[in-house]
């Protein structure tokens, strides 16, 4: 079968009339022309919006620019004084805080000294802010003392009573503004002092501390002397003020030449005290020929420029042998150990080469008949 015989068979078979026709071709030309009529008549309408969209765009800049806050109500004229001349509300916001911390702790840091007695400190710091006094124990070292404690800018649901835990949060939150806390050794004798209160910024909790030993250790660390005239620790500083009959807070460096026989008593102090500072003070007692050190250990390089030290006397459990001290002890003829805590034996003792006279027990030394032997003298009880 050629071609042309083949295509007329498929046209019988799928239609005799043909499927696309004259008047099919008219209507679809028709449809097209007026399809492109609409797309010309609404082909500008983008146009028209976006110009509109970018005019109410720079309308509203230019409002917002000349607008302290466009989205924002303006107050009623009365409202707007009320809010401005309104006071800070100290109970829930800390950051109200900020304007009166400094000032009072400055406040309460000036007017503070170490001869405070406890009635004093009732009176100057009651008035700033509600007080308790109590006998508090230490959670870390379970020592028991009298503790004032001052609270400023307290919150009225802040219930301040006894051995109370103050925290970071309880500044943080608003509940009060400074802590400032006093211990006691007794009524008339203040042992130290620390203050507590919110930094400036409200990010973290400041201390500063008043210690026994006469320093101030500010919101850096820094140490600063405020008790005494000598840079020294406090015993020390009251041992010599005893030794020579005079006030440790008026004591000068040309009083430690008077110094003739010095005793360091810790014994009431919890621990053994460790007697340090400058070697200039130390080698400025140039008449210094007794030391006593009761609870006390000093190190071997202060003792060491001690320029005359003749007698040492050792008191409590503050060495075992004189391995941390022999070096300083060199120059010493009288060594009493008797009330110490000593547990080495006669050698140990004759490394001390211009020892001459000792105290000690004999039945712990027993050992001790070495030293005679050596020529050193061995006395139970310290002469007279």
């Amino acid at each position: 079968m050629d071609k042309k015989e083949l295509k007329k068979s498929l046209n019988r078979k799928i239609s005799e009339k043909p499927l696309f026709t004259n008047a099919d071709r008219e209507q679809f030309y028709e449809w097209k022309q007026n399809t492109n009529h609409k797309k010309r008549r609404f082909i500008a309408f983008p146009k028209v919006v976006t110009a509109l969209f970018f005019i109410s765009l720079v309308s509203g800049f230019i409002y917002y620019a000349g607008s302290d806050n466009p989205f924002q109500q303006p107050l009623p004229p009365e409202h707007s004084a009320d809010k401005k001349n309104q006071e800070p509300n100290e109970s829930n916001n800390p950051v109200d805080y900020s304007s009166k911390v400094k000032p009072k702790t400055e406040q309460i840091k000036e007017s503070f000294n170490y001869d405070l007695t406890l009635q004093e400190a009732k009176s100057l710091y009651g008035k700033y802010g509600e007080g308790l006094t109590y006998e508090k124990t230490n959670p870390s070292t379970g020592t028991t003392n009298l503790t004032s404690e001052f609270v400023y800018f307290k919150s009225d649901d802040f219930n301040h009573v006894k051995n109370t835990s103050f925290g970071e949060e309880d500044f943080k939150q608003g509940n009060l503004g400074i802590l400032f806390q006093i211990t006691w050794k007794n009524e008339n004798e203040l042992q130290s002092a620390m203050l507590t209160y919110l930094s400036k910024n409200g990010e973290r909790i400041v201390t500063e501390k008043y210690t026994s030993d006469g320093y101030f250790i500010g919101k850096d660390q820094e140490r600063v002397q405020l008790k005494y005239t000598l840079d020294m620790q406090g015993l020390v500083l009251e041992s010599i003020g005893e030794s020579i009959n005079k006030q440790p807070e008026s004591l000068t460096k040309d009083d430690l030449q008077k110094i003739e026989t010095l005793k360091v008593n810790a014994s009431e102090s919890s621990g053994i005290y460790d007697v340090k500072g400058d070697l200039k003070h130390f080698r400025a007692m140039s008449q210094l020929t007794s030391l006593t050190l009761n609870q006390a250990i000093i190190p071997e390089h202060l003792l060491e420029v001690i320029p005359n030290l003749n007698k040492v006397t050792f008191v409590g459990p503050t060495l075992n042998d004189l391995s941390s001290v022999s070096t300083g002890l060199d120059k010493i003829t009288y060594l009493n150990i008797k009330e110490s805590s000593f547990r080495g034996n006669a050698e140990d003792i004759m490394e001390l080469e211009n020892l001459e006279t000792v105290v000690l027990d004999k039945s712990t030394v027993t050992d001790w008949h070495k030293l005679e032997t050596n020529g050193i003298t061995v006395l139970e009880n310290p002469p007279n």
